[in-house]
């Protein structure tokens, strides 16, 4: 006999004690189940939010990369014309500094001589050049308004095949 139990009951505590430590782990196993699953089931919520959020973004990337493409392609178009242009205002520069030496060297002529001198004292001399400009500026005129941009410095059409500069 045992001298630890005089009552008898141990037997009946044992067994007691034991069902309720099954029960709790019982009620802990479930718990934890019951948990685990509850984490398993949000996992699988995120996962399915971030593949769609994967999926929006590689669509949005996409798309952007796209947009990277164009904006690329019109930088190139823009720096081609911001060249064409620069060679256009180089010519122009160019242009405009003949036409002023042109100036400087008839606003040079003209101050050396008295053309109210020169007209009486030799009237026909004068009267031929001034003829002879008047006709080349009406020739110029009458070539550009019937053909634009193909005419030369004295009023006749340039030929475009082989450069040649007939009479209109």
């Amino acid at each position: 006999m045992h001298t630890s139990d005089p009552d008898g009951n141990g037997a009946k505590m044992t067994i007691l004690h034991k069902a309720g430590i099954y029960g709790l782990l019982a009620v802990g196993l479930s718990v934890s189940i019951y948990l685990g699953y509850n984490h398993y089931q949000g996992l699988l919520g995120q996962i399915g939010t971030l593949q769609q959020d994967n999926a929006t973004l590689h669509t949005s990337f996409a798309v952007e990369k796209e947009t990277v493409t164009q904006l690329e392609e019109l930088v190139t178009e823009w720096q081609i014309a911001a060249e064409a242009a620069e060679l256009r205002a180089q010519a122009l520069q160019e242009n405009t500094e003949a036409a002023r030496a042109e100036l400087r060297r008839l606003n040079d002529i003209f101050s050396r001589h008295d053309f109210t001198l020169l007209a009486r004292a030799k009237p026909g001399l004068i009267e031929r050049r001034i003829n002879d400009g008047t006709d080349r500026v009406f020739s110029v005129f009458v070539c550009e308004t019937t053909t634009p941009g193909r005419c030369d410095s004295n009023g006749r059409t340039i030929a475009e095949d082989e450069g040649n500069t007939p009479e209109p």
